[in-house]
Order: structure tokens, then C-alpha cells, then sequence
């Protein structure tokens, strides 16, 4: 007996065990059903619902409309079979689809299984199977401009599987295949300068031909024998001859030597807005009885629906200094608030924060332990948990020492089996070794992993897929000079290191500088600088860099270079605001500095620079740090976020500002002034986190900032 089974993309219809059709005939329940599918294995809220399906009914007839379209609901899971289903709660509805096959889940379970290890031929077969669901049709019609969004995601997600079947084609030699399926996305989209790459590289690539079988006798094709690539070349005209030889001395140029491309002339700014850092202000921590005015929140995530939580550090009046953690609502006001300590007197930092998907909160950082019975005096990593309601699910404690300063980061990631990995670097027996601690549901520590071999710093951690991690890292190297090197690894949740690679360009070594990892498709990217040693004067050259670093493998395909025209230079990565583009900043590293900023947007097949701009900040604000780097894929526009110092030389800031680069190369700024100290950490599009002067108080504090429109 098979699954029922249930297709969104097209049409949309349900079939039970036996193959029969189970229909839902309410369009609105077809609505609902199919927004709890887009949200799996997320739950959504039921005022979210009502607003999207009536948005023009008043709340009491929402509530009565969704319980009798909840009603025909659960009908239609029974005539299924699956009673189970359909979760209803009493703020929220949810799916429980393990025994139900759904035709758009399968499509990102096929992606996913696609970014996966698997042998050439599997991955080939998955991305085939994912075109062939993504080419049914629109998502369920009759829901009107309700699923716009989710439409134009299906149709980005087609054109990328056909893209990446092109690429798999290409490097298994069937290049007739490759040709059908990249010219499927060139009728559609023209401009697609991914496939507009891979159509120039299925140019360059020589013809083959297969090797005759000794064993059968097969009769060569008359054009084979006829026409060969050397003499095509030679009875083809002069022009045809001069274009080929260009296209070829082009690829040559492009992939052989660094990229270095001189940015354009500075835009004028064309306005500068002065709006009162209260207007950005989304939330503030009010200290409890035992607490000093004295807080800062350090890191954010969020939700799909728009849930924060938020992590840092409160000062008590015992002199203690205790972990934050607080959980915000879409409306950013605070749902619970928790203060996480390990015994009197004692210090604890929590510095990263994460969701699963069942939103328990994970948050991680560093303790100073005292008088363990199983563990020396000194600072060890820490982790807490809270479910969704903020009851403590566990906190827990490395076995290793960690390194304690602000040159390594502490950063964790959920595992979405309600545990928790927790990376950083320790420094037993005088080496700085990375290790990564996994600790499961209850705080138990199941797996404790070293990178053994090579001494190196953490900068960024996170999840590649379902199951690999992926660390970026600074490693000693004994070369000359630099002493330092761009490390990656790769491990999976059974703790076992999948790969080591160190970032290697042609010339010189890499040092990492970003702390952020972004990832697409094949590649992962690094943001650092090239260290050249100059022979004529016998200095450093620091070159701003981005390394392309295979998922699968490790290996390093490309080190794309710029030239320099800061400097000091310090590199910042903001991953992917755009398919097929990575953004990158450049800017001073001195404190202060007043040296334009220096924006690239990179292709992330090809490693050429699409785009570049130097923003000038407006007179006056000095820049101290670049927080986001953000493009708008709706209508080109470009934002950064910045602090700003008072005065040259010191470490205050007195501003953040943030700036907008039209598509036309227009640039306004706006001030938030009157703000003595800021740290501010940019997330997700528009939360950010810190510490502002109110008055002579400290409360941590999370800021909600405008995205590019």
C-alpha cells in the first residue's frame, strides 16, 4: 500500500492509500493547507493566517471563518487517513506529514540530497527528478496573489536546478546533454549571467569523441569521419578564426591571472537624514532589583516569523557578570527574559545565539569555573537551553579549556535533533587547537573533536547541510613572514572530520579576516587578504582577497584578488543577498579611519567582479566598523551599515549611519546620532544588537533598522 500522496506544484490534488482522489473543494482551506506546507516543519501563527486569508474581515469573523475552514481541514486529513496530520493548537496550526509524500518537500529533500556527498550519477538523477516536479506549473492557481512569493521562489529554485545540472553535465563530458538543458534557461531568462558563463565555457570546450569498442562493430558517422575540429578551424573564414582566438585569450586572462579591477569615481552624496536614535530602537533591558543600569546583548537570530532572541552579558551588584538571554516576539516585546550563571562570583559571556526549528533557544559563550571537582580553575566554553516558553532545558560546560579574549569567536550551531554543537579553539598543552563539543538534548557531551595537526584560531562556524559543519579558521604556518594561513574543515554529526584544507593561493598566503561564512552551491567563500612578500623592498603586500573552497572536498578553486587602494586593508564577507552573487567590504583597519569604503559584488561561478562602489561617509563620521552589506534583489539598491566615531583616535562611537546606493549610483545617508557607545551586530536584514548611553544607563539594547527599499 503506498503513502497518500499530495501535489502543490499545478493543479492542486490529493490521493489517498489506494490511488483514489480526496478532493478539497473550500479555496480558502486549499489556502491554509498549502501555507502550512511552504512553512513545514515550521508551525504558523493563527492571527497570521486570518490576516493573509481575510485581510479585510474583522477579528472575531477571522476567528469564526478559520475554525470552519480548520473543520473542513480535518475532514479532509480523515478521508486520508491521516487523522494526525493536521495539529491545531491555540495560537498556532502545524503539519505532521512524515507518512504523506508532498511533491514540493520531495523537491527540496532531491536540492538538498543534490549538495550532498552522493556519487556524480545519484546527484544527476535527483536534480533531473527536481525539474521534472518543478515543471508542473504554477503553485496551487486558485490561490489567487496569496502564494506570489512562494511562486517566484519555485521558479528561482527551477532555474538553479537546471544550472547546476549543466555544471554536472559539463564535468562528466556529456556536453549534449549540458547544451539542452542550459539553452531551457537561456529561452527563459536571457540575462542569467550564471548560464550566460557556462554557455561561454561550453564554447571553449573541445570536442570528444567517444573511443570506438574494438569488440562491436559500429559504423562511424559520416560527419565524424568528414569534419574534424582542426579542419572545421581551418575551412572556416577569417572572422570566424579572430573571434574564437579572442574568446580564448579572454579565458585565459580571466582565470590565470588575479582579478584587478580599479573601482569608479565616488558618487556625490545626494542627502544625509539626521532622524533620533530613538526611532530605531526596538527594545531595551530593564534590569531586574539585583542587577546594575549596565547590559549588553552581543548576538540575534530569528525566526520565520519574525521571533528574536537575543544573548549577552548583565552586570549584578555582587560584581558578577552573568549571561542574557531573552526571546522577543514579532512585535519586539519580550516573551521572557533569563539570566544564566554558573556559581557566585563567577563570569559568564554568552556570545551566539540560535534557534532549531521547533524554536528552543540555544545560546553560547564562555565561563570563568572555580573549584569543580572535574575540572581546573579557568575558562571553559558554555551553553544553555530554553524551549520555546523559556523553561530551562539544560546548561553544560566543555571538558577542554578555551582560549578567552576577543581574537577567537565562540560560536555554536543547533544540530536540530534538540542538541547543540559548540566550537571554538582551546590552548591545552601550549598549542591553539580547534575543537568542536556536541552536546545532545539533555546536555550530555556526546562527541569532543580536535583539528589535530595544525594550530589555528576559530573566526566562523555553521551548518553546511542537514548533517556537516563547516569551520573557518586562522592557521601557523612556518612560511615566511605572513606566519599565517586561511584554514577550513569539514566534519559531520557523528564527529567525524570529513576534510582539513588550508587556503592556498599561487603566490604569497591567505589570511582569514571574516567572520562570516557563505556558502552556494559548490563553493564555499573566504574573506581575507593575500600576504605577498616584495622582494625589491622586503614588506608585506596585503591584497583584499575572496577564496572559492569546494563543500565536497576542501579544495581551493579560485583566490580572486583586488588591487589595493586602501590602506591597511581589512576584509568583511556578507554572504549571499542575491543568487549567484557574494558581497564583500574593504575598509581601513585602523580605528577611525577616514578612508572611503570600498563595496564588490562578486560572481559566484566565475569569481569576476559584477559590481564595485566607494562610499564616502558624510563629514564628520569617522568610520570605526562595516556591520551589513546588503542588496536589495527587487530593485538593485545597495545599503552598509556603519558605526562612526566622535573623534580620531578614540574607540567611541557616536553614530551609526546608514547607507543607501541606488541602482542609479545615488547616495544618502542617515544618522542616528546622540549614541556615546554602540556595539552594533547587524543581522538578518534588519535586527541589530548593542549597548547605547540613556542617560548615564547601559541597557542592552536591539535595534531595528530600515532594509533598502
Amino acid at each position: 500500500m503506498q503513502k497518500p500522496s499530495i501535489n502543490i506544484y499545478g493543479p492542486f490534488q490529493a490521493l489517498d492509500c489506494d490511488g483514489n482522489r480526496v478532493e478539497l473543494a473550500s479555496t480558502k482551506a486549499r489556502h491554509i493547507f498549502t501555507a502550512l506546507i511552504m512553512a513545514y516543519p515550521e508551525p504558523v501563527q493563527r492571527e497570521l493566517l486570518c490576516r493573509m486569508i481575510w485581510p479585510d474581515s474583522s477579528d472575531e469573523s477571522r476567528k469564526v471563518r478559520l475554525r470552519q475552514e480548520v473543520g473542513i481541514l480535518r475532514e479532509f486529513t480523515a478521508r486520508l487517513e491521516r487523522d494526525e496530520m493536521l495539529v491545531v493548537d491555540k495560537g498556532f496550526l502545524a503539519l505532521n506529514i512524515d507518512a504523506v509524500s508532498i511533491d514540493c518537500l520531495e523537491s527540496r529533500q532531491l536540492y538538498s540530497a543534490f549538495s550532498s556527498t552522493l556519487p556524480l550519477d545519484d546527484r544527476l538523477n535527483n536534480l533531473t527528478e527536481q525539474i521534472r516536479i518543478l515543471g508542473r506549473g504554477q503553485i496551487a492557481p486558485d490561490a489567487q496573489n496569496l502564494f506570489d512569493t512562494e511562486r517566484k521562489r519555485k521558479c528561482a529554485r527551477l532555474t538553479t536546478a537546471r544550472i547546476e545540472l549543466t555544471k554536472l553535465y559539463i564535468d562528466a563530458g556529456r556536453l549534449p546533454e549540458a547544451r539542452k538543458v542550459l539553452d531551457a534557461v537561456l529561452d527563459e531568462h536571457p540575462e542569467n549571467e550564471i548560464a550566460k558563463a557556462l554557455s561561454a565555457r561550453l564554447l571553449e570546450t573541445p570536442l570528444q569523441f567517444a573511443q570506438q569498442d574494438d569488440t562491436k562493430q559500429v559504423t562511424p558517422s559520416p560527419e565524424i569521419v568528414k569534419v574534424s575540429s582542426g579542419n572545421w578551424l581551418k575551412r572556416a573564414n577569417w572572422k570566424v578564426r579572430l573571434g574564437l582566438a579572442a574568446v580564448v585569450l579572454a579565458v585565459i586572462v580571466a582565470y590565470v591571472f588575479p582579478t584587478k579591477v580599479n573601482l569608479i569615481s565616488p558618487t556625490p552624496t545626494t542627502a544625509t537624514k539626521t532622524p533620533p536614535i530613538t526611532q530605531i530602537i526596538a527594545y531595551q533591558h530593564t534590569p531586574a532589583p539585583d542587577e546594575l543600569n549596565e547590559s549588553e546583548f552581543l548576538d540575534v537570530a530569528r525566526t520565520y516569523d519574525g521571533m528574536a532572541a537575543v544573548a549577552g552579558i548583565v552586570k549584578t551588584k555582587t560584581e558578577d557578570v552573568d549571561g542574557l538571554v531573552t526571546l522577543l516576539g514579532p512585535d519586539m516585546k519580550a516573551k521572557w527574559t533569563r539570566r544564566f550563571t554558573s556559581s557566585s562570583h563567577d563570569c559568564d559571556r554568552l556570545e551566539s545565539v540560535r534557534f532549531d526549528t521547533v524554536k528552543n533557544v540555544y545560546a553560547g559563550g564562555e565561563t570563568y569555573l572555580i573549584k569543580q571537582p572535574d575540572r581546573k580553575d579557568g575558562w571553559y566554553g558554555s551553553v544553555v537551553s530554553y524551549d520555546a516558553d523559556g523553561k530551562l532545558r539544560f546548561k553544560a560546560f566543555t571538558k577542554r579549556q578555551i582560549i578567552h579574549g576577543s581574537e577567537v569567536k565562540r560560536r555554536i550551531v543547533a544540530d536540530e535533533r534538540g542538541g547543540v554543537w559548540y566550537c571554538t579553539s582551546t590552548a591545552e598543552s601550549g598549542k591553539e587547537r580547534i575543537f568542536a563539543t556536541h552536546f545532545d538534548s539533555n546536555g550530555r557531551i556526546t562527541n569532543d573533536i580536535v583539528i589535530s595537526g595544525v594550530q589555528a584560531k576559530v573566526l566562523a562556524f555553521n551548518r553546511h547541510t542537514q548533517d556537516e559543519y563547516v569551520i573557518s579558521a586562522n592557521a601557523v604556518t612556518n612560511k615566511p613572514k605572513t606566519g599565517v594561513t586561511g584554514l577550513v574543515a569539514s566534519f559531520n554529526n557523528d564527529g567525524r572530520i570529513l576534510w582539513t584544507s588550508t587556503v592556498e593561493p599561487a603566490t604569497g598566503t591567505f589570511t582569514t579576516t571574516s567572520e562570516i561564512l557563505a556558502v552556494q552551491d559548490e563553493y564555499h567563500f573566504i574573506g581575507g587578504l593575500t600576504n605577498t612578500l616584495d622582494t625589491g623592498t622586503n614588506q608585506i603586500k596585503l591584497e583584499p582577497s575572496i577564496a572559492f573552497v569546494n563543500v565536497h572536498t576542501g579544495a581551493t578553486w579560485r583566490v580572486s584578488s583586488i588591487k589595493p587602494d586602501i590602506p591597511n586593508p581589512y576584509v568583511s564577507l556578507f554572504g549571499n543577498s542575491r543568487s549567484g552573487e557574494v558581497q564583500m567590504v574593504v575598509k581601513e583597519s585602523l580605528v577611525d579611519s577616514r578612508t572611503p569604503i570600498d563595496l564588490y559584488v562578486f560572481d559566484s561561478v566565475t569569481g569576476a567582479i559584477k559590481q564595485s562602489h566607494k562610499l564616502t561617509l558624510p563629514d564628520g563620521a569617522f568610520l570605526t566598523q562595516v556591520r551589513r552589506y546588503v542588496t536589495n534583489p527587487k530593485n538593485g539598491s545597495m545599503q552598509v551599515i556603519t558605526n562612526t566615531a566622535r573623534d580620531i583616535g578614540t574607540n567611541q562611537s557616536h553614530a551609526i549611519v546608514v547607507s543607501t546606493i541606488t541602482k542609479a549610483g545615488q547616495t544618502t545617508h542617515e544618522v542616528y546620532k546622540n549614541v556615546d557607545r554602540v556595539t552594533l551586530n547587524v543581522i538578518n536584514q534588519t535586527t541589530g544588537v548593542g549597548q547605547v548611553d540613556m542617560g548615564g544607563r547601559w541597557p542592552a539594547t536591539v535595534f531595528s533598522l530600515p532594509y533598502p527599499d
